[in-house]
């Protein structure tokens, strides 16, 4: 693993030094870094009070899509906001299986909201898209 932190002629980056000088306190300040990236949001989306499941792949092969599938309770979700880059496509489906959900559930409102980049504020926005009412 040397060969990671070394030039061709077999000069050490500095950046070996962090990781071999107290490799337990790296390994630490990693996980502890690796955890905050997956589980901080920006103060656009504190409002949602939101829960987060990480799939972390170290032990279990996640590559399967059938092996990232959970279960949920539906009549729990009161609607779903769609990314700024979610395609028409993606849009389309997941209207089509939240109206069916909807109404094997007897589900009559469901809210749908657009993302999209405030430029003058450098903030994300929502755009209500109206509830599905089946």
């Amino acid at each position: 693993m040397d060969w990671w932190y070394s030039d061709r002629d077999g000069r050490r980056s500095p950046c070996a030094n962090d990781v071999y000088g107290d490799e337990t306190e790296w390994r630490e300040r990693y996980w502890a870094t690796f955890l905050k990236s997956q589980t901080t949001k920006i103060d656009d989306w504190s409002y949602e009070e939101e829960y987060r499941l990480i799939l972390n792949s170290l032990i279990t092969d996640y590559s399967d899509v059938s092996r990232r599938k959970l279960k949920y309770n539906f009549t729990d979700l009161k609607g779903i906001i769609f990314g700024i880059n979610t395609s028409d496509d993606d849009k389309a489906s997941i209207l089509r299986i939240v109206k069916q959900k909807c109404h094997e559930m007897n589900r009559t409102e469901f809210a749908f909201y657009q993302a999209f980049y405030v430029k003058r504020t450098g903030k994300i926005g929502l755009l209500p898209l109206g509830l599905l009412v089946p």
